[in-house]
C-alpha cells in the first residue's frame, strides 16, 4: 500500500484501487449567547415576545420566569428599576366593545407600558397596556396594575390601589447622592428568548 500526498485529501492505493481520505474540517466554535440588553440584568428564563420593542434604561433587573408580551406594543423601563420574578407585562388586549364577534373580535388593541426610574415591582405582578408607573413607585407582590401610578406611590391589590407613599425627601436625597442598589458591578445575565429557544448570534 502506497501513499500519495494531495492538497485536498490523502490518497492511498490498496491493490491498485485509489482510496481517498478527506481531511476533516476544523471544528467551528459554538455560537455564543449574547445579551441584547447590555448594561442590564435579565434572567435567562424571561420571555420577551419582541426584544427590539423593549427599551431598558440601564441597571435594570428582571427576575426569573417573567413574560413581556409586547406584540407591536412598546415597553420602556427606566434606570435602576427592579422587577421581581414571574412579572407579566401585557401591551395587547382583545376588542369586546362594539365587537363583531363574541367574546371578542379579531381587532387587537395595543397600548404602551412605561415604567419610570427607580421603580420596584414585586413578584407576580401583572401590568396591563396603557399603564405608566412613575419614578420611585412601589408595586406590591401579586398586584394587577390597570391604571397609571404616580411617583413614589405604593400600590397593592387587584385592581392595584394606593396604600401609601415613599418618603419623597429621603428618596430625592438618595437619588442625588447616587445611592443605587444596582451599581453596575453586577455580573450581567445572558438573555434567552424563552426557556427552550436560546437567543444566539454566530461569530463570523
Amino acid at each position: 500500500m502506497t501513499n500519495k500526498k494531495s492538497n485536498k485529501s490523502k490518497c492511498y492505493r490498496l491493490f491498485g484501487i485509489k482510496i481517498y481520505q478527506r481531511k476533516r474540517k476544523s471544528a467551528q466554535p459554538a455560537p455564543q449567547p449574547i445579551n441584547p440588553f447590555p448594561g442590564n440584568t435579565v434572567k435567562n428564563t424571561v420571555y420577551v415576545v419582541e426584544p427590539e420593542s423593549l427599551k431598558l434604561g440601564g441597571h435594570v433587573f428582571i427576575g426569573d420566569f417573567g413574560r413581556i408580551s409586547n406584540e407591536r406594543g412598546r415597553v420602556s423601563i427606566g434606570r435602576h428599576a427592579q422587577i421581581g420574578e414571574q412579572v407579566l407585562i401585557l401591551t395587547t388586549n382583545h376588542n369586546y366593545e362594539n365587537a363583531e364577534k363574541i367574546p371578542y373580535d379579531h381587532k387587537a388593541i395595543q397600548r404602551p407600558v412605561i415604567i419610570g426610574d427607580f421603580v420596584w415591582i414585586g413578584a407576580r405582578v401583572t401590568i396591563l397596556g396603557g399603564v405608566q408607573i412613575d419614578e420611585g413607585a412601589i408595586i406590591g407582590a401579586g398586584a394587577v396594575v390597570t391604571k397609571s401610578v404616580p411617583a413614589c406611590a405604593i400600590v397593592a391589590g387587584n385592581p392595584a390601589t394606593i396604600i401609601g407613599w415613599r418618603d419623597k425627601k429621603s428618596f430625592e436625597k438618595l437619588k442625588s447622592s447616587g445611592a443605587f442598589y444596582m451599581t453596575g458591578n453586577e455580573k450581567e445575565t445572558v438573555f434567552i428568548d424563552g426557556p427552550t429557544k436560546p437567543y444566539m448570534k454566530e461569530k463570523r
